[in-house]
């Protein structure tokens, strides 16, 4: 994981301990300036990989969480983005929200889209 430009974390798949601490590691550092990605990763033959541990793992909430963040922070750009090119061409085109709520008895995340104004 890679959550910003001074932060490289490294550890195994299967190291419950070490996952633990990327997460903890990857959410203090998401803070600092220039956040990249808290989208843990995995190398499957010669290629990067999104990946997440089995949801019965100890690490998979907080893991998982910190990949919505990062999903959301990216989607947001790219509908502010949107937002203005369609304002400035005169069109009137809905680009859904996304945001992620924490069930607080459980917590895990899920994520979610508002597919109407509001109005």
């Amino acid at each position: 994981m890679v959550p910003n430009r001074d932060t490289l974390v490294l550890t195994g798949s299967d190291d419950e301990a070490g996952l633990t601490l990327m997460g903890q590691i990857a959410e203090d550092s998401f803070q600092k300036p220039r956040p990249i990605s808290t989208i843990a990763l995995r190398l499957v033959g010669d290629e990067w990989e999104p990946w997440l541990p089995p949801v019965d793992s100890p690490a998979f909430a907080k893991l998982h969480e910190l990949r919505l963040r990062t999903l959301g922070m990216e989607y947001n750009d790219q509908k502010e983005l949107l937002d203005q090119i369609h304002t400035q061409a005169g069109q009137e085109v809905f680009v859904a929200s996304f945001s992620a709520v924490k069930h607080q008895e459980s917590g895990r995340c899920q994520q979610l889209c508002r597919l109407d104004r509001g109005n």
